[in-house]
């Protein structure tokens, strides 16, 4: 298991990186690492941090107990070479899911679903469907496209160990923008599977707003 936390969080321009930023008293990071800890032994979970980021992740370790068997690596230049650093220290064996740190809303239906379809298929992707109207642009032109040929991609992408491990022995490329695109590089075919709506990435203040909504009113549901 990846969470990739290294990323620095500029578009929110807060004082800290988003994924350190609370959420109903507790981390975004948090979040996103107890979504995983009904599937996952906490000493399977490698966190990708930024070495600038060192002592807030100490600060959280003596906070929450149950990250101290959780192994951390640095992250590099981009979120390519962040995971590659995390999957050099995982087994061949088995089924690796990698998350962004600042999706904290994901469900344990949508982590069942890529570790079930993994196991088979060999990855699996997370998406869901587009609702609003899209339009390309292009050259100053544009145009309309298909929303329901669209699909909006979300994290975990879970993979087969020695398959995603194979996959990232390249160079980086612009157009590596998430695991799957690597994996499609090397010539896999992506298998998809149902996501959750509210599985947003924490981009903006809004998204914060959005996050405390849904995670309140999950409390009051449960």
């Amino acid at each position: 298991m990846v969470i990739a936390a290294a990323g620095s969080g500029n578009r929110l321009l807060a004082d800290i990186p988003k994924q350190y930023l609370k959420i109903n008293g507790k981390p975004v990071i948090i979040w996103a690492i107890h979504a995983f800890l009904t599937f996952v032994k906490t000493e399977n979970i490698i966190v990708v941090i930024s070495k600038s980021h060192q002592e807030l992740w100490k600060g959280l370790k003596s906070d929450y107990g149950e990250l101290q068997n959780i192994k951390t690596v640095y992250g590099g230049p981009e979120r390519f070479h962040s995971v590659m650093a995390a999957l050099k220290l995982l087994p061949d064996k088995g089924v690796v899911a990698i998350h962004d740190a600042a999706r904290p809303l994901v469900n344990r239906e949508t982590i069942r679903n890529c570790f079930r379809l993994a196991a088979i298929k060999g990855n699996a992707v997370p998406v869901a469907s587009v609702r609003n109207s899209i339009r390309l642009l292009e050259n100053g032109e544009n145009k309309n496209l298909a929303r329901k040929k669209l699909r909006t991609v979300q994290t975990p992408q879970a993979f087969k160990s020695s398959i995603i491990k194979k996959a990232y022995k390249t160079n980086y490329l612009d157009f590596f923008t998430d695991d799957a695109s690597v994996m499609e590089h090397a010539g896999h075919k992506i298998h998809l599977c149902t996501g959750n709506d509210e599985n947003i990435k924490i981009t903006t203040k809004t998204d914060l707003i959005l996050a405390e909504i849904i995670l309140r009113d999950r409390a009051l549901s449960s």
